[in-house]
Order: C-alpha cells, then sequence, then structure tokens
C-alpha cells in the first residue's frame, strides 16, 4: 500500500535527518571550540611574554641596584683596625672588604662640589679611616643588611655607618617580587607540563592513533596562537620571548586533553 512505504521511507530519513542534525550541531560546536582555544592561546601567548619581558626589565634593574649599593663602615682614631676587619669578614653575606686609607677618602672627597669646598679651607684631613663592604647579591636581596648594621654599630672602634637605606629595603622588596614571579612561572609550566604528559600516558593506554592526530592539531594551533601573542609583544616592546610560544604549545594540549577527557 502507497501509506504503508511513505510510512517506512519516513522511518528511514527521519534517523538520517537527525543524524544529520546532530553533526551539523557537533561541527559548529566544535568550530566554536576551536576558535575559542585558539583565542585564548593568542591572549595566554601575549600575556606571558609581556610578562617575561617585565621579568627581564625587573631583573636588570635588580641588577644595577646590586652593583651601585655601597656601604662604608667608618672608624674611630682608637680603632683595632685588624680585629673590625676580622668581624666584617666573618659575617654572613660579606663577600669582602676594602679598607680605605684618609688619604684615598680625601681624594674621593674632591669629586663632590659641596665637600670640596668645605675642605678647601682645612689645614688638617678631617676624614675618617673607613671600610668598603662588598655584599653577595643573595644577602642583600634577603634584606637583613639593616640588621647587621645595627650589630655592627655596637661594634667597639666603629664611628659610624653609611649606605642607602632605602635602597637596601627596596632591593629586598625587588628580590622578592623576581622570586615569586620565578616561582609562578615554574608551577604554571610544571603543572602543564604534568597534565600533558597524563594526557599523552592516556593515549598510548588506549593506542588511540586518530586522537594522537587530533592532539598534534591542538597543540599545532596552540603554538600558532602562542606565536601570535609573543609576536604582539615584540611588535609592540621590541623584546622576543619564547615563553607566550610555549604557554600556547601548553594551551593547545590543554584544550584537546580537556576534549579528550570530555568524550570518554
Amino acid at each position: 500500500m502507497p501509506t504503508q512505504a511513505i510510512k517506512e521511507r519516513l522511518e528511514t530519513l527521519i534517523p538520517q535527518i537527525r543524524r544529520r542534525q546532530s553533526a551539523s550541531v557537533g561541527g559548529g560546536l566544535l568550530r566554536s571550540f576551536q576558535a575559542g582555544f585558539l583565542i585564548l592561546a593568542v591572549g595566554v601567548g601575549f600575556a606571558f611574554s609581556l610578562a617575561e619581558h617585565t621579568h627581564r626589565l625587573a631583573s636588570t634593574f635588580l641588577d644595577r641596584e646590586i652593583d651601585g649599593f655601597k656601604f662604608d663602615v667608618f672608624l674611630a682614631e682608637s680603632a683595632d683596625r685588624p680585629f673590625i676587619e676580622e668581624r666584617l669578614l666573618t659575617t654572613g653575606g660579606v663577600r669582602s672588604v676594602r679598607f680605605v686609607p684618609k688619604e684615598e677618602a680625601l681624594g674621593r672627597a674632591q669629586s663632590n662640589p659641596v665637600l670640596a669646598e668645605s675642605l678647601k679651607w682645612v689645614v688638617r684631613n678631617p676624614l675618617p679611616e673607613s671600610f668598603d663592604v662588598d655584599w653577595t647579591p643573595s644577602f642583600l636581596l634577603s634584606g637583613l643588611v639593616p640588621v647587621t648594621a645595627e650589630a655592627w654599630v655596637e661594634l667597639p672602634g666603629i664611628l659610624s655607618l653609611a649606605y642607602d637605606r632605602n635602597r637596601a629595603d627596596r632591593l629586598a622588596l625587588l628580590g622578592r617580587i623576581v622570586n615569586q614571579w620565578d616561582l609562578l612561572f615554574s608551577v604554571l609550566f610544571w603543572v602543564g607540563m604534568t597534565l600533558c604528559l597524563f594526557g599523552i600516558g592516556r593515549l598510548v593506554r588506549r593506542g588511540a592513533v586518530r586522537s594522537l592526530k587530533q592532539m598534534v592539531v591542538s597543540v599545532g594551533g596552540g603554538g600558532l596562537g602562542g606565536l601570535v601573542g609573543a609576536g604582539g609583544v615584540w611588535l609592540w616592546l621590541g623584546g622576543w620571548a619564547a615563553t607566550g610560544v610555549i604557554a600556547g604549545f601548553l594551551v593547545g594540549a590543554l584544550a584537546f586533553l580537556g576534549r579528550d577527557v570530555a568524550h570518554g
């Protein structure tokens, strides 16, 4: 009967139409997902490259601050110089100590116009002997220089100390910021690597060759997004930072891993 034939034809067509609609919706969702993680990879690549560039600037400034840090220990006339020198050298964080006689101190003062004008009318050299103290960078960044200075003031024969307390505090603060930055980058990198290795191991156990190809595509897309983000920083600031590209690869790998886990 014609009615029966039509009914059977409809029963065949309806599942096919539903499968096509489902495939169309699934393809749209897949494309949206791919576009979303690609945009995320660009943003992450830009952010990490900018962060690395800022980290370099902070490290360069920190090195310059360390190189320019001066610490002088002025001695009284009755000071036991060998005793004080030994105490300074045995203090943790001290790299070296150099004795500065009065004559050298007077020569240094001549480079300062104000001091030079004042000393011009002095018959006898009024400047005391001193020690220049050179600190290890790690100790300068620890924030313990002021504490050590307070202990040194109590030593017999020490007249006074001269150093920039604000710079010492600034060095300690910058040191903490740079260390926290390094820790953050390390944690994010190793967490991402751990998840990527977990995903690769999961694929190997399943023997999913097709999924492996999809992973390569996702990781490559993430790397491309990271490259675009890092390129944006390079065009803006002129400094190339590979961290953004690495972060883009990790975003692609994590995006694939999330999708693979969601599909079982």
